[in-house]
């Protein structure tokens, strides 16, 4: 398995797209396929968004994405890490820990020392991966985790 740029893989953008429509149906028919799409799109060389694919084999396995905020506004805490995503049928196999340790590195090659993401899934799982809760917001009315993770320069 190898982890890498996205956009060193423009073919493994329809199967994530469609793996994010599977796995977030309601959102993605909420923003539309264009969107979805749009998300995948990298930033300029050494600047945010990077977003990275875990493939083997000529087939995708899962990514993950660096993001400047959270959302589309601006804010103090960044990067953002969103769009983690390992396919069902490959989960198990310790990819999101290679798309963890990819994403950390990228981070700290662009110079920052803290890695942020928010969840209401896996809160408990990034603990033990020693993030730590810094802010619990209401989103869609429900409670979402803001989570920083500090990581060594």
């Amino acid at each position: 398995m190898i982890v890498e740029s996205l956009g060193l893989h423009p073919r493994y953008v329809a199967p994530l797209v469609d793996g994010f429509v599977a796995e977030w149906p309601e959102w993605c028919e909420r923003v539309g396929r264009p969107v979805v799409e749009s998300i995948f799109q990298p930033g300029p060389e050494g600047s945010l968004p990077v977003i990275l694919v875990a493939h083997e084999a000529g087939e995708a396995l899962g990514t993950v994405a660096l993001r400047p905020y959270f959302g589309e506004e601006p804010m103090e805490h960044t990067p953002w890490v969103r769009q983690f995503f390992v396919f069902p049928r490959h989960r198990g196999r310790h990819i999101d820990r290679a798309l963890g340790r990819a994403v950390e590195a990228e981070a700290r090659r662009l110079g920052h020392a803290h890695l942020f993401a928010a969840t209401n899934r896996i809160e408990k799982l990034l603990v033990r991966r020693g993030w730590e809760v810094f802010h619990v917001v209401d989103h869609e009315g429900r409670p979402m985790a803001w989570m920083r993770k500090p990581i060594s320069r």
